[in-house]
């Protein structure tokens, strides 16, 4: 059986526990890792999933770029593994993606926004 982890401890525990997400899905292993370094991957993902989860739960109305995320954690996690967070979390239905776009980024590109699902 595989392992789940539960992304956070929020006031909705019960609603929570029933979309858990296999940890295996928070990292997209494109680069064919392996033993401990698939593992550590796949710890260092879960993380930053929540943390980018906790900011949007601690933001409930609130609508946010990937860029908007990036420089909220003070570039510490790179654009690509936000973007995969931000998937991951719409996937398993903890995130919605909205129809706003803003301009954000070092290249001040439209991006489009998500939310905290309700």
């Amino acid at each position: 059986m595989n392992q789940l982890k539960l992304f956070a401890l929020g006031p909705n525990l019960k609603e929570r526990a029933e979309r858990m997400i296999d940890e295996r899905l928070s990292y997209f292993n494109t680069t064919k890792k392996t033993g401990e370094d698939l593992k550590e991957a796949r710890v260092r993902a879960s993380g930053q999933t929540d943390k980018v989860l906790k900011l949007f739960e601690s933001h409930p109305n609130t609508t946010f770029t990937p860029w908007q995320i990036y420089y909220h954690f003070g570039q510490q996690m790179m654009i690509t593994s936000i973007r995969r967070a931000i998937t991951t979390l719409t996937d398993a239905g903890y995130l919605v993606k909205t129809e706003e776009r803003r301009k954000s980024g070092p290249a001040n590109e439209t991006n489009y926004t998500w939310r905290l699902s309700k």
